[in-house]
């Protein structure tokens, strides 16, 4: 291979149709140094093409049972290479619905080898009337949130068409996910310290892109399942903090003082909520099983910080207003949790772009107290 580094090619397939045996005999031994498919628990029924796939073509096939998602059956095909071909310099992988043309994966291959230490991945141009709709919608929807997440921007980030050499080769086994959520999640992770490169590549969709395996309601979910549940989460603490402090201020509290009322009812229902919301956040949206100190502190302060604020505003218009207490509280309350989650969002941004530039960190660097 050019500049005397091996290449593999690793290919996850499920339920393979017609068209698959075809497109993967047009590669030859010379243009890859390893040929990999991984049958992804396709069953009984479609063992014949498999076999056919294995005796008529380059590729070494490794098959398992039940189905297990593609980002598993990715896993599985890089645990083999790491294994048994530590000779392999840069990995490619593709899909074999029939979306990655034969003269798009050499090409990626060839940029690939030409930058290792990036992410090369082939971009389709969802912008032509040839792409089905759901597809358009779904890369614009990942793009967009992929953007806000990481401060890059990625045109296509629902590719399977990638290339990456041994810089990102822990990383790829490292990664979470099992399905779907796999490749998203590799592709924010690579993000943080590594370039990434984009190659258009032609777009196909295939009788509507019918033959894809890919369900919209539950594999969007698996991949945006941490925002989602972070974001519901978020309206549920906040809707039961309000909920409590009405609660606590007009029955219980409500014939006391008003800065000793807010005090006390604003106190109760901030710890409350987020006693609640807290172990939810680790366990389901961020994987820690437990809360190590540094972590509790910092919720803690941020707890406090945040109740302060709101304790200061509520009380100076509560001074000069006649209306109950609770609604200046509401109020108060939603307008500040929109701030600091706008200033949130606006500071990572920043952070990420200019502040914290992958590009001014040296190899194998990592942002300051990132995922930490």
């Amino acid at each position: 291979m050019v500049n005397n580094l091996k290449v593999a090619l690793l290919i996850p397939t499920y339920e393979p149709n017609s068209k698959v045996l075809p497109f993967l005999s047009q590669f030859k031994g010379e243009e890859f140094d390893y040929f990999l498919l991984v049958n992804d628990g396709s069953g009984e029924k479609y063992s014949k093409t498999v076999q056919e796939i294995a005796e008529k073509t380059p590729f070494e096939v490794v098959s398992y049972a039940k189905n297990r998602g593609k980002g598993f059956a990715l896993k599985t095909g890089f645990k083999k290479i790491f294994d048994e071909h530590p000779e392999i310099d840069v990995i490619i992988t593709a899909d074999d619905d029939g979306q990655h043309c034969y003269q798009d994966i050499l090409r990626i291959r060839d940029v690939s080898i030409e930058h290792p230490e990036s992410l090369v991945i082939g971009v389709r141009d969802f912008t032509s009337d040839d792409v089905p709709a759901r597809s358009r919608f779904g890369n614009q929807f990942s793009s967009g949130y992929f953007y806000l997440a990481t401060a890059e921007r990625v045109r296509d980030t629902q590719t399977g068409l990638r290339g990456f050499g041994r810089s990102l080769f822990d990383l790829s086994l490292t990664c979470p996910g099992k399905r779907y959520d796999y490749e998203m999640c590799f592709l924010r992770a690579a993000s943080k310290n590594f370039e990434i490169i984009q190659e258009s590549i032609e777009t196909i969709y295939i009788e509507n892109n019918e033959a894809s395996h890919f369900r919209p309601m539950q594999d969007s979910f698996r991949i945006y399942r941490s925002p989602l549940i972070f974001a519901l989460v978020a309206i549920l603490r906040f809707a039961l903090e309000l909920g409590l402090f009405y609660v606590l201020s007009v029955f219980a509290f409500g014939e006391l003082d008003t800065t000793i009322n807010l005090v006390l009812s604003g106190f109760l229902a901030t710890s409350t909520s987020s006693a609640i919301s807290y172990p939810i956040c680790l366990w389901l949206v961020f994987y820690v099983p437990f809360s190590r100190i540094k972590n509790s502190l910092r919720y803690l302060f941020r707890m406090v910080a945040g109740f302060g604020v709101v304790f200061l505003i509520t009380w100076m218009f509560s001074l000069f207003m006649e209306v109950p207490l609770w609604s200046i509280y509401f109020v108060v309350s939603l307008v500040v949790a929109v701030l600091i989650y706008a200033f949130a969002a606006f500071s990572l941004a920043i952070k990420r772009k200019y502040i914290f530039s992958k590009k001014d960190l040296p190899d194998g660097g990592e942002y300051p107290n990132d995922g930490k």
